[in-house]
This record gives structure tokens, sequence and C-alpha cells, in this order.
């Protein structure tokens, strides 16, 4: 196999692109998926581009400021070979320009202080080159034209895959602030609890002939609907374009994207009376019956401080609603509010009320905006915020009296609460939303300004709730505040620091205690497990694992339907010896193990118990191996296993007890991995209606393993373009049927390499019947695929026969090179895809199938067949004969396992003799040692696989002059 992979690498490098070669070219684009340049990739997984980045190792300018065509750039003289390189790139290869890839960096300019004060290097940026072609290159190409030691690397542009839950809504890249409060991260976690209801106390219409914005379909209580805001005012936008900024609906297809897009909304007017109506909404809040009271209300707006207005955000308060209010705008428009001074900070209401003796208060929000803003931002195109500088809403940092938002007395709110108002900031300015007209479903780009920051806070105390539904007002304020961003946030520079006690947070009277951070919050209000399960545990809602976690022995640990675990990097979950995980979730509410961050990849759920752990409708998502199974009796059913950085599934000895593990995995997709989809090491696995796909290593790697039976499953489209979808190595064995003497209806089709490798022991179908006749039984496979050069959909490495009847190879007709080795059967080769009716693979999409047979007639054809080939075997005529039918013994010993013991042995003793010499049936020599040599070694790949270590280990010892491996090579 490495000398295959090593030959194909060679032969890659070679290829020389050609205008007909483009025609094999995809362009590689797809949601979720972005790249600076067109990258596009061939059927080999070669990658061509029209641009690349050359790094050199040293400055090959002699003015390094000179970074014009590639017609007038200097390159220095010392480097002869590389002038000349790039000389034949133009002539030959259509090279156009040659520029610095960082026109910024400065060269030698490499040394920066870390936040610890310590001189740290970093990359010279200058040293890298952007060459542009007039035609697709191919990367292979260019490396070798280019190959020197001046050159440190060339790559293509970048290709990034998002593995996010990237909105669908078509105008989610426009909205800014959602990337600055890392939606995306939060969309993995939660979307809102569809229990959580928002008030939003607004200026709404009271005609009822207006319909609801798209974006509020199905939010609004049905009833609500004409007694939303009795005596409001009429075709108002600011009440529905605040209620979708807090709960559009996300991944629609349409519109705009929220933060909490599962919430309900219910209506009501601004002031008093529409916080008493919400107030008032169920007649003995929060009764259990009514399903409209609020859990958070957003007031975006102001008023003059009122007894009515206090008494009813204090109610409210008491009654566990999370209230928030805004700090109100522009300085300058507060006449009419009874000021008497103009350009001085106020104390706004109800946004300042807050209550110490109760211990808690309302959430004040102001806004923050991004430098260009003020007139030049254009809303109506993708904004990176990241790239641009946020602050406070202001225009001019040396003249904040020129245009500024309202802003705190003081710096100190523990001291000064009433004064110190405002709490957090949140992005706003220069929008795109929906329009808000109640009769419109249009969208449009808006100022924006306090009104629509505060319903993003609005959401995140929603989102907070929705993880964890026991937070109180204060832990929800508490929460927020203590998880903003702060020192990015520029503000004017009188801003004085008030450092909180508790270490954590930092304020000022601009932005508070900082601009909110959405991800951080609801990561944060997830409650958390640090000590190990030490007695019967459940785990429900959201929990977060911040370390690895063991299931003591003698405990229980069940995860209830609809639990999600968020797991920090590299962290396992881990069920001991002794103790049980009961993963039980449903269709509708599945479990979920996901990371807590979509940066890091956490690290694996070990089964190391065999109690009989059972995982059923369950999420595996962004592990390093994302489950192992390292014990006897585990049950995995309806489950997803991605994104895992190493390996979806793994296995490994038995950790209780002796033997190999074992599991069964039915109606199970495995996609995506880094490497390798299943690998199956020291495990008997029993798979079924199972997916294996688009894994960058092997689909399904088999070493001391045995896997049967293997029916209806799909293992399509793994391994890239250098791996195969099944690897058997040597001691590995695969049985491709759902029972002994049943079909196996899998499909293997479009992996990277050989569809199916083997070293070891693989059968794709029995042949086995009256000689001369049809065979009895067959595999119905389908195998199909690529096959050319060294490309097969059969390679069978090993020295045995591969049994292959009744197998569907994508054709008609049988093809010589579809092949590679010894196999048997394609002379009763199918047709027609035998699949098709049967719906391989399908994850979990159709129903399980009753098995035709009984366990009782099973065995009774086991030992028929085992007597039936051993007689065989003894007649054998040639060496070659010796060793397909001694083969045959041995796959119908691991067939048979622990369902029929006594094949296991009788193969045992059979081998065990002729190793000896003593079981001698032939008459020549030649046949007695391929029978000797063969024993020793089926012998001992038999006691691996059954577990049987200590005796497998003394029996290599005991043969190291026998020299097994070379034996195994030979034979």
């Amino acid at each position: 196999m490495k000398n295959k992979i090593l030959l194909l690498i060679l032969l890659f490098t070679c290829v020389t692109f050609s205008a007909k070669g483009q025609n094999y070219l995809q362009k590689i684009e797809g949601e979720g998926i972005f790249t600076s340049d067109e990258v596009f990739v061939n059927n080999k997984g070669e990658k061509y581009a029209y641009t690349f980045n050359v790094a050199f190792h040293k400055h090959i300018l002699v003015n390094s400021n000179r970074t014009t065509g590639i017609g007038s750039i200097n390159i220095s003289q010392e480097f002869p070979e590389l002038i000349e390189k790039i000389n034949s790139l133009e002539s030959n290869r259509g090279l156009r320009e040659i520029k610095r890839a960082y026109p910024v960096a400065i060269p030698d300019d490499t040394l920066r202080t870390n936040r610890f004060g310590e001189i740290v290097s970093i990359t010279d940026l200058s040293k890298i080159f952007r060459f542009e072609f007039n035609d697709v290159q191919s990367l292979a190409d260019i490396k070798y034209i280019l190959q020197s030691d001046l050159i440190r690397y060339i790559e293509p542009p970048e290709v990034i895959f998002l593995t996010s839950n990237f909105p669908d809504d078509p105008y989610f890249d426009l909205q800014w602030p959602l990337k600055l409060l890392e939606a995306e991260k939060v969309f993995d976690i939660t979307m809102g609890s569809e229990d959580i209801v928002i008030g939003i106390s607004d200026v709404w219409t009271s005609d009822d002939t207006y319909g609801v914005h798209e974006e509020l379909e199905g939010r609004i209580p049905a009833y609500q609907f004409g007694k939303w805001v009795p005596g409001g005012p009429s075709n108002s936008s600011h009440g529905p374009r605040v209620a979708a900024i807090a709960a559009a609906k996300t991944n629609n297809d349409t519109g705009i994207a929220s933060l909490g897009s599962n919430f309900q909304v219910v209506p009501a007017r601004t002031g008093a009376f529409g916080l008493n109506y919400l107030l008032h909404i169920c007649s003995n809040p929060p009764s259990t019956t009514c399903n409209e009271f609020p859990d958070v209300i957003n007031m975006s707006w102001t008023d003059y401080h009122t007894t009515s207005i206090k008494n009813a955000v204090e109610d409210l308060l008491n009654l566990g609603v999370v209230m928030v209010g805004t700090s109100v705008n522009d300085i300058w428009d507060k006449l009419w509010r009874g000021q008497t001074t103009l350009g001085e900070p106020f104390i706004p209401y109800p946004a300042s009320y807050n209550f110490p003796q109760e211990g808690h208060q309302v959430i004040s929000v102001t806004a923050t905006q991004l430098t260009d803003n003020v007139g030049n931002l254009d809303v109506n195109q993708p904004i990176d915020p990241f790239q641009l500088e946020e602050r406070f809403a202001f225009q001019d940092l040396g003249t904040p009296d020129e245009y500024i938002f309202n802003y705190g007395l003081s710096n100190d709110p523990l001291t000064d609460p009433d004064e110190a108002f405002t709490d957090v900031a949140a992005p706003s300015m220069r929008i795109f939303t929906a329009a808000g007209e109640q009769a419109s479903n249009d969208y449009k780009a808006i100022w924006g300004a306090t009104s629509e920051a505060a319903p993003l806070v609005s959401s995140i105390a929603g989102l907070l709730l929705s993880v964890n539904p026991d937070l109180t007002v204060s832990e929800v304020y508490d929460i927020i505040t203590s998880t903003t961003d702060y020192d990015n946030i520029v503000v004017p520079p009188d801003a004085t620091t008030f450092y909180h006690p508790d270490g954590i947070r930092k304020y000022n009277k601009y932005i508070g205690y900082g601009r909110v951070n959405a991800y951080r919050a609801v990561l944060a209000a997830v409650p958390k497990i640090t000590d190990h399960v030490t007695s019967n545990d459940t785990w429900s809602g959201y929990v977060h694992l911040e370390n690895n976690i063991n299931i003591d022995q003698s405990s229980i640990l069940t995860i209830e339907p609809g639990t999600t675990v968020l797991l920090d990097e590299s962290v396992n979950l881990t069920a001991t010896p002794g103790s049980q995980l009961i993963a039980e979730g449903t269709e509708e509410e599945p479990i979920r193990f996901i990371r807590a961050d979509p940066n890091e990849a956490w690290g694996t759920v070990n089964l190391n118990s065999s109690e009989a752990n059972s995982i059923k409708w369950a999420l595996f998502d962004g592990g390093h191996t994302n489950l192992t199974i390292a014990s006897q009796n585990n049950t995995i059913e309806h489950s997803t296993f991605r994104n895992a950085s190493i390996r979806n599934i793994s296995s490994w000895h038995n950790q209780e007890g002796s033997g190999t593990s074992n599991a069964v995995l039915s109606y199970v997709l495995v996609e995506n991995s880094n490497w390798t989809g299943i690998m199956a090491q020291f495990v008997d696995l029993d798979i079924s209606n199972t997916t294996i796909r688009d894994n960058n290593g092997a689909g399904l790697y088999v070493t001391s393993a045995t896997v049967f039976p293997f029916h209806h499953n799909e293992i399509i489209d793994n391994g890239s373009t250098f791996r195969d979808g099944i690897e058997v190595m040597s001691s590995g064995s695969v049985t491709m049927q759902e029972n002994f003497n049943l079909e196996g209806f899998n499909k293997v089709s479009g992996n990277g390499d050989d569809q199916i490798s083997s070293y070891g022991s693989l059968g794709m179908g029995n042949c086995l019947g009256i000689i001369g006749q049809p065979p009895l039984y067959g595999g119905y496979n389908h195998i199909s695929g690529v096959f050319s050069g060294s490309r097969y959909l059969v390679n069978n490495l090993s020295s045995s026969t591969v049994f292959a009847c009744y197998n569907w190879w994508g054709e008609s007709s049988v093809n010589p090179n579809m092949f590679n080795g010894d196999i048997e059967g394609l002379d009763w080769s199918l047709t027609s895809d035998p699949t098709t009716s049967q719906n391989p693979g399908s994850g979990g999409q159709v129903p399980i199938m009753n098995l035709e047979t009984t366990e009782e007639s099973v065995q009774e054809q086991l030992a028929t067949t085992y007597d039936e080939q051993k007689t065989l075997l003894e007649q054998a005529e040639t060496q070659g004969e010796v060793r397909d039918r001694l083969h045959i013994l041995y796959q119908l010993a691991t067939i048979a396992g622990d369902r029929s013991p006594q094949i296991r042995d009788q193969f045992l003793q059979l081998t065990y003799g002729a190793s000896l010499g003593e079981n001698e049936f032939f008459t020549t020599r030649e046949r007695n040692r391929t029978m000797r040599n063969l024993s020793t070694v089926l012998h001992g790949k038999l006691l691996l696989l059954s577990g049987d270590y200590t005796e497998a280990e003394n029996w290599m010892i005991n043969n190291s002059s026998n020299n097994i491996d070379d034996l195994d090579k030979l034979d």
C-alpha cells in the first residue's frame, strides 16, 4: 500500500496542465465555503488556481519597496537561478504579475510585545509574494518549476470550510452586529427555546387590517392579532422592526436572521399602559396554563420618571422578568424631556431604574458603531466589522460634543447606581434589518440607534434562559455584564475605568461594562459539570464539561432526550469499568455532544465499561475522536458522528476483562472526519443500515478486528484522493453479508483510491454450493468507482482468495482491470444494481429488516459447511488449493465467533497440529510445508481476533524462529 501511494504521488507530480484538462476541473464553492480567489480541483483532488502565494527565506529584491509588475520587478542578481525560473514561468506559463502579498508589511519588522510584556517574533510578511497567471495553473506544476532552497512554501488561495450553523437568510451577510456578537458560534449551541416569550413594549398599529411581517409570522400568538396594542399609533414601523431584530425567523431562506429565532413575541404599547398590559396578560402570572407571559421585556423608548412606570417595572422584575431598556440617543434632543441645559447627559427612564433592596435592575443599553458609520458605511454591502474600529456612538474623538449618545453621570455603578445607569453596549448604527411596516415584507438599511441595540440584548437574555431556565434576573444581569468585550471599544478621551470587585468586570460611563458578546454569555450560562459521576445521575437541558468527567464504578449516567453536552478542548467523558452510560434521545429530541468552542475539538466519549452502554438518537460533533469503543455489550443506534479532527469512531481492547470489545451499530451516519470514519481495532462490530461518507481517510479501517455481519451499508466518497473505502489489514476480517447465508446489499462507491483493499480476510459473497453448479449464496453488494492504473474496485493483497459471488460492479460486464489479486466468483456477477430496491445505508431512514433464518439454522449451516470445506482441504492437489481452502476454514472460524465456538476450537486444533507437523494430509513435501507455514500464521491471527492476547503473544514468541511475518507475506 505504501509503495502504491508513493507511486501515485510521483505520477501526480508529473502531470502537466493543459487547456483540455480544464474540462475536468471543478470550482471549489458552496455554502459555508470561502476563498480569497478562485480555486479548482480535479478528480484526483489536485488544486489549481490563477494566483499563488510564494514565501521566500530571504529578501529577493534589490529594492524591497518595488512591488510593480513582473516586467519591472527588480530581483537581485544574487539569485540567477530564481530569475531563470521566473522568466520561464513568464514565457511558458503566462505569469502576468508578481506583487507583494502584504503591501503594508515592513521588511524585518518582526518583533512585538505580547500581553505578558515578553518580546516575541512574528513572521516577516514582506518576504511573501503573489504570483498571478493569465490561465489556471496546477499547484504541483508551479511547485515543481519553482523548487528552490530559497522558497519556504507555495500555496494557492485559502479555502475556508466553516463547520458552524451558517444561516441561509439572504441578508445575514449584511447584519454586521450579529458577527460582532459571534452569532454563528451561538447558533451551534442554541437558536433559542420556543418556550421563551419576549414582550416588545413599543409603538404598533392598532388597525388589525395590517398583516404581520414575514419575519414574525408564527411568532405572535394568534389570538393576539387585532388586540396587540389598543389605542396605539397607526401603521408604525418601530415596534415590528425592533421585534424582528429580537426574534426574526432564522434559517428560513428569507430576509434577515436573529439571535432568538425560536422565541415567541407578545406586542404591547409603550409606557405604564403597555407594561401593565404585559404584567396582567395572564390572570395569575406566571400561570402554568399561560404561555404568553413574558420572560424578557424590551423597552426601546424613554419617558419621564413616573411612579406608575416604576411600579410596573418593579413588579415585573419581582416576577422574574428580565427588563431591558435604552440609555437613549443624542444628548442634544433632550429639550422635550424638560432638560434645561443642552449637551449634557441625563438620567433616562425606565432604563435607569434599579432596586438594590430586591437585588435586581433594568439592563440599560447604549450603542456602538463602526468607524465608517457616520455617513460612509454602505450597509447594502457585506461588512467585516473586525476590520473596522468599533467605538461608542460619537462622531469625533477630538470634539465629542458634536454628536454623542447619552451617557452616565458617574463611573462607579456600585456607589452611584442611579447616575451610572449605562450597563452595556450593543452594536447598532447604520444596520440592515426588516423594514418594519406591518403591511410590508420589505427590508432596508436604517440609521439605527439604541432602539435597535436593546433588542439584541433582549435576545441574549432569552438565550440565557433557553439554556438555563433556572437563572434569576440578577444572574442574567451578572452573566451579560461579565462576558462583554471592553478593551477594544474606543470611548471619548475623558473615560475613566472603574474596576469591579469581582476582578472580571471593568466599567466606564460611556459603554458601561462593555459591548455584549452573545457567545460568551450563552456559554457562561450553561450549567457546568465539574465533578465525576460517583452515583446514579441524570443530565438534562444543557450541560458544560470543562474538564474530564468519569462515570465511576457502579454508577449509571442517564442523559435525557434533548440534552446538549458542551465539551471544552480535549475534554473526555468516560464510562469506567463497572459503570453505565445511557444516552437515549428521540428523533424529535436528539442528544448532542458538541464543541463548547467551535474552533477547539473536544476529546472523546470512552465506552470502557461492558455494562450495556446504549446510545440512541444522538449527535457527536467535533471531537478529536467522537466515540471510542473499548468494552463489550455496546449498542449505538440512529446516531450521527461527524467532523472529528482524527476519527469519528475508534475502538480498542476490552477495558473490562479480557477479549475484544464489541458493539452493534445500526442506522448510524459517520461523516466528515479529518481522517478515518471508523477505526475497527481489537473489536467485533455488527454494522447495518449505516452510512460512512466524506471522511478524508478510509471510510472503514479494520485491523485485529472482525466486522460481521455487515449489511445494508453505504461507504461512499471517502479517502479524498489516496485512501480506500474499506481497508482490511492482515489481522482484520470483514464479511459483507447480513448472515452466513443472507445477502449483504452494501454499497461501496466513489472512494478516493481502491473501493476495497485487503491484506486480511475479506468475504463479499459466499460461493459455496455443489461443485459445477451455481453458488447457493452471494453478496449482492454494489461496488463501483474509478478503476485505472493502480486503483481497483477490489484490491486483494493477501494470499487468500476473496469470494465475491453475485455482486454488481457498476457495469453490465466485468472488466479485469477492476480487480487485483485472487478473486473467485466473478463469473457469477450481477448485471444490475441489487441495492436499488434495498436503500442501503440511509442512516436510519429505512425500516429494520427481519432476519429470514433462525440462529439455530445458521449454526447448523456453519457446522455443515466447515466439515465440507475441511474434506475439500484434505483433497487439495496443489499448493494454491491448500492455501485457498485453509483460508476458507479460517474465514468460517472468524464468522462463527462466539455463536459457534466449537468451529473456532476445531480450527485452532487443526492449525496447532499442522504447525507442529502432526497433520500431514498430503503426499508431497511442498503441500505439507504450505499447510504448516500457513497454519502457524492463521492460528496466531485467530487467537488475536478471539481476544486470547496472552496465548497469541506466547505463540508468536515460540514461533519466532519460523518468522511469522515472512510466512504471512509468503502464504
